[in-house]
């Protein structure tokens, strides 16, 4: 399987002129890429009018904005965001790919939270082929990749995906899709189910930034969250304020 699965992400990342990865670390690197204003990666397209240079340390808020900028001025190309909305039909996620899709970039979003609200989001009809017939072999990857429906991102939806932490077959398998889209795309952003993160640490590596996305004030009204984090020994991560679109494009 990862023979197929690295020679699709070579192929698609072909097609988008994807060039090679240039890793370094997670969040903290992605923090830098807030600091450096015109950094190497700055080729990649125009970053966000509202994302100035800043400098954010582990834990403190970041808008969308400020995100984008680290993106294109750090070597951080993995997110993956955790969501706190009381209304679960809002998704950082959803606003993150869209806005690192508008600043050029080749972007996809993944949805592992086993529900069908990103899909709905991103005008998908609920029962597309996405993760779920993936991981059950129903579906090729490119089956599964769909195009937002009000801007140029690119998404592949849960499709009722549940990941089974106990399971070290479907855990590889796991990661081995998210390496393809990684290979494929320039940025790719995992939206995960909160209910679940015991099981982050299956996707978390060095070369992914951890984001919890809510709205303002999700520091603070994350505390239970952080505390199940730290419990499991994930403690750099970055909060991200947000109005998160529920659906259509306001991003």
């Amino acid at each position: 399987m990862s023979g197929g699965l690295s020679g699709f992400g070579t192929a698609l990342g072909g097609l988008f002129g994807r060039r090679g990865p240039s890793r370094r670390s997670p969040a903290a690197t992605a923090r830098e890429g807030t600091e450096t204003g015109g950094g190497g990666n700055s080729r990649r397209g125009a970053v966000d009018a509202e994302a100035p240079a800043c400098s954010v340390t582990a834990g403190e808020g970041v808008t969308a904005g400020e995100l984008v900028a680290g993106v294109h001025h750090g070597d951080i190309r993995r997110l993956v965001v955790v969501s706190t909305w009381s209304d679960r039909r809002r998704s950082g996620g959803v606003e993150i790919v869209r806005r690192l899709t508008a600043s050029g970039l080749t972007c996809v979003l993944i949805d592992l939270t086993g529900e069908d609200h990103v899909a709905t989001a991103m005008g998908l009809r609920p029962d597309c082929e996405g993760f779920a017939t993936l991981a059950e072999g129903l579906s090729s990857l490119t089956d599964v990749i769909h195009r937002d429906h009000f801007t140029r991102a690119h998404v592949v939806p849960s499709a009722g995906y549940k990941i089974r932490s106990t399971d070290p077959v479907e855990q590889a398998d796991l990661r081995l899709f998210l390496a393809a889209f990684a290979e494929a795309y320039e940025c790719t952003v995992t939206e995960f189910d909160r209910n679940a993160v015991d099981r982050l640490p299956v996707i978390l590596d060095e070369e992914t930034a951890l984001v919890v996305a809510g709205p303002p004030g999700v520091d603070v009204r994350s505390g239970d969250l952080v505390h199940a984090l730290g419990a499991i020994g994930i403690e750099d991560l970055l909060f991200m304020e947000s109005t998160g679109p529920s659906t259509g494009a306001g991003a």
